[in-house]
């Protein structure tokens, strides 16, 4: 009988609190984005557009998990926000395919545009 192996600590990356992205990307600013875009709801989703773009923002960070499971992350972290429901479910991989469609490519570019600053100073070493 194999023993159970310990529990690893999570790496840096999957330690990274929705606040911290919350910090990076603000709701607001996620809302303008998908408002120029034209990807605000016109009904409540089940899974809304900003949702979705910290989900997205989100999979590229935890690249190698599995959709669902980054999405129980995005919504534990807005849990502990106190900002999400307790009895939401997380829906299929398929719903959540649809979602991204639904919200495109163009609202993370826009994002990214309105967000990105350069880190390093004309004198930081290897710019």
């Amino acid at each position: 009988m194999s023993k159970k192996q310990p529990r690893q600590p999570l790496p840096t990356v999957q330690r990274i609190s929705l606040g911290a992205l919350a910090r990076v990307y603000p709701a607001d600013i996620v809302d303008e984005v998908l408002e120029h875009c034209e990807r605000e709801e016109e009904r409540r989703r089940l899974l809304p557009a900003r949702l979705m773009v910290y989900f997205v923002i989100a999979l590229a960070l935890l690249s190698g998990s599995a959709y669902r499971e980054v999405m129980q992350k995005v919504v534990e972290g807005l849990r502990g926000l106190r900002a999400w429901s307790d009895d939401w479910k997380v829906p299929t991989d398929a719903g959540i395919t649809i979602a991204c469609q639904r919200l495109g490519a163009e609202a993370l570019r826009e994002l990214f545009d309105r967000v990105a600053r350069p880190m390093a100073s004309p004198k930081t070493h290897g710019t």
